[in-house]
């Protein structure tokens, strides 16, 4: 098993250990995802062998597995992900957390009635995201919503 360790927002690293906590190695506290998910073919699409002048230290906030597939990259030679697709990673958590998010708030909302400041709070209280991403995740929901009636 190969693991890599990548700097995300904070707020989608938090969302990413409990969204996977059940898949969570707790000795290398890495997230291992499952062929079925969508994130695990985008990182194994991205890892390249490791640059000879790139050093083996690691840091950040989100450590995980490297994709073992049957066929294919070997996690052992390709395990490096560089900028541009910690990037590229990053945008597709974003969009699981706001998928998830926003079709919470609308069911919360036209479904049982929860207005969509709760159901933001409670996301955020169930994902362990800081409060100072309030305001930017209802803004983003309100914009997104607005983009959709037009």
């Amino acid at each position: 098993m190969v693991t890599t360790t990548i700097e995300v927002k904070p707020y989608l690293a938090a969302y990413m250990y409990v969204r996977y906590q059940a898949n969570v190695i707790q000795e290398f506290n890495a997230i291992k995802l499952t062929s079925t998910e969508n994130l695990y073919h985008v990182i194994k699409n991205l890892t390249v062998k490791r640059p000879r002048n790139v050093s083996w230290r690691e840091t950040g906030n989100l450590t995980i597995v490297i994709p073992d597939p049957r066929y294919g990259k070997d996690p052992e030679t390709y395990n490096y992900l560089g900028h541009d697709s910690i990037i590229c990673i990053e945008g597709e958590i974003e969009i699981m957390l706001k998928v998830e998010l926003h079709s919470l708030m609308l069911k919360n909302k036209f479904q049982k009635g929860i207005m969509y400041k709760k159901s933001l709070l409670w996301f955020m209280e169930t994902y362990h995201i800081e409060d100072k991403y309030e305001d930017a995740l209802m803004k983003a929901f309100q914009r997104w919503k607005k983009k959709r009636v037009e």
